[in-house]
């Protein structure tokens, strides 16, 4: 659809739709000239999304880690309320999310999707590039920053850190 709209073109034989509008939050940028906190940039792009329901044509909406730029509480409770209202609307929402609580909250409304990786000691981070249904189970940030020879005792640290929150939470 986004190369349809903006390109004319089609990794298709036809396509056919109606004109999408397309809004999205990926990588706002903060402005401390400005005074424009990193928060405050991605609440204003989600705003844009917001106020694009308003008009006649549907809405297609990528947003990349929603909130990225606050606390965890507030971020997942945002997120959701948002991702449910985006919902109600005539859109389209792409929601990408490190977030596994909201996969929980959303569940009977969204659909769930991730692509997996390797990291392996030799060729460092890898993908194989192929969409899944679900929500991912593993985790990859620690295994990434041994790879490039973070100290010792931060990667062990960490590793008995997540293994403590993960039964906290």
């Amino acid at each position: 659809m986004l190369l349809a709209q903006t390109f004319y073109f089609a990794l298709a034989k036809g396509y056919e739709a109606c004109f999408f509008n397309i809004v999205t939050s990926i990588s706002p940028n903060d402005d401390l000239v400005k005074g424009k906190s990193y928060y405050m940039a991605e609440a204003e792009s989600i705003l844009r999304i917001i106020k694009a329901l308003e008009k006649k044509a549907p809405v297609f909406c990528p947003i990349d880690e929603i909130f990225r730029g606050t606390n965890p509480i507030e971020r997942i409770s945002l997120s959701a309320e948002i991702l449910i209202y985006l919902s109600q609307g005539r859109t389209i929402s792409i929601a990408a999310t490190h977030d596994r609580e909201l996969a929980d909250i959303l569940k009977d409304i969204y659909e769930f999707y991730y692509f997996s990786e390797i990291v392996d000691s030799s060729k460092g981070l890898s993908f194989d590039y192929k969409l899944k249904k679900g929500v991912s189970q593993t985790r990859n940030a620690i295994k990434l920053l041994k790879h490039m020879n973070y100290p010792k005792a931060i990667i062990d640290n960490s590793y008995r850190r997540a293994e403590k929150i993960d039964g906290f939470i």
